[in-house]
């Protein structure tokens, strides 16, 4: 597969996913659905959507590790290819990337808010839905999200926590290139996630034992989540490092072969199934078994990226135009949809059956989207190019090399 196509393939692959995280806010809206996710009910065609391949259509969770591992995979890929490097020229264009977009929506949804709720709940829909637009902008909340804390963005818009994680990961991610690119892969794998954790755990002590306010506690708690997502930006960036090797390896399988490990990567993807290991309900083997679950998605879904990225195939059902053009909009898609579903639940309801408006979610957002990507994301593609190229001089730029 040629570099280009690989690239649109992984944008097709995000936004597909994008669509499934949409999907997912969607019949989260709907007890039957809600119930559901907090315990697995015995429903029939609950059953199959909880343990059939078919739960990727509402593998929302599971999407979101994917956004990671895939983010990992791509900003190593410059790291990889020993191209001169700086970080200002990185990081600025990183910034502009993420927190346009990011901060524009912010805005979007809080005025909405402001101006057009009464932040009272519909009873006939779930706390998935109640919860957003459930009380009025504090100046905390406010702070929190120009700075990108984290704290109380499901208010506003709860599709952003992760773009928190993502932006702190971002910016030292190329610490973490120093160590995937000087060290073979195995080594790499086994020191990035061994220190993440450690960081995961000694930050997470320090809010429980030490620190009493309330603020503090839960900015390191958010620390130590980013610690913990780390590990799958180091992931991608593994499967990155080694994506030869195992291209090697996948081509030299026989097609059944590849049907079995394809099968494999949907059994894995799916914390559903997975949550009915054993680990307890509460205490320390509780957190534990959770981050096991997801490190366990994460091994399904380099399985998925390893078969996709060596299949011509499922390449040429990837780059179709349809599919290309939902992964180039799939940023705004994941942006956008939390706010049209308030906008479809809160007003559309008064005119259409309330389970009609919040079906149509998806229709409305793919053009909203479009927009937005047009008149946003596309300026903050120019403007990190722009600051990182024009702003930072010539003779900068390949300061740091990586070797």
């Amino acid at each position: 597969m040629s570099k280009t196509k690989r690239i649109d393939s992984l944008d097709s692959i995000r936004g597909i996913a994008s669509i499934v995280v949409m999907i997912y806010h969607c019949i989260l809206c709907f007890f039957v659905f809600y119930n559901n996710n907090i315990e697995p009910s015995t429903n029939i065609f609950l059953k199959i959507l909880n343990y059939t391949p078919f739960h990727l259509i509402i593998a929302g969770t599971e999407s979101v590790l994917l956004f990671f591992i895939l983010s990992g995979f791509v900003l190593s890929l410059p790291f990889l290819n020993r191209k001169p490097y700086s970080y200002k020229s990185y990081a600025l264009h990183r910034f502009c990337r993420i927190y346009i977009p990011y901060i524009f929506v912010m805005v979007l949804s809080s005025t909405l808010m402001i101006l057009l709720s009464d932040y009272q709940p519909i009873t006939e829909l779930t706390d998935a839905f109640n919860h957003r637009w459930e009380h009025p902008l504090t100046i905390e909340a406010v702070f929190s999200y120009i700075l990108m804390l984290g704290y109380d963005v499901n208010n506003v818009n709860g599709a952003t926590w992760s773009l928190v994680h993502e932006m702190r990961i971002s910016l030292i991610f190329p610490l973490l290139m120093l160590i995937i690119v000087r060290l073979n892969w195995i080594k790499s794998l086994l020191l990035g996630l061994g220190s993440m954790a450690f960081l995961w755990v000694l930050t997470k002590a320090i809010a429980q034992k030490i620190f009493i306010s309330e603020p503090i506690n839960y900015l390191l708690n958010s620390i130590g989540d980013t610690f913990f997502y780390c590990t799958f930006f180091i992931m991608g960036a593994v499967l990155a490092k080694c994506s030869h090797q195992v291209s090697k390896k996948i081509k030299k399988l026989k097609l059944n072969h590849k049907i079995i490990l394809l099968a494999l990567s949907f059994l894995l993807i799916n914390k559903t199934l997975l949550n009915l290991i054993p680990f307890g309900q509460d205490g320390i083997l509780s957190v534990l078994g959770s981050l096991i679950i997801q490190w366990i998605v994460a091994i399904g879904i380099i399985i998925l990226f390893s078969l996709v990225l060596n299949s011509k195939r499922i390449e040429a059902f990837l780059t179709k135009k349809s599919l290309l053009w939902v992964g180039k909009i799939s940023y705004s898609i994941y942006l956008i949809h939390p706010v049209i579903i308030m906008l479809c639940g809160k007003f559309l309801s008064k005119l259409i059956p309330l389970s009609v408006a919040i079906c149509l979610v998806p229709v409305f957002t793919l053009p909203v989207a479009s927009l937005m990507y047009k008149y946003i994301e596309v300026l903050s593609i120019k403007l990190g190019k722009y600051f990182s190229v024009k702003k930072v001089s010539k003779s900068e730029q390949p300061k740091i090399k990586v070797s």
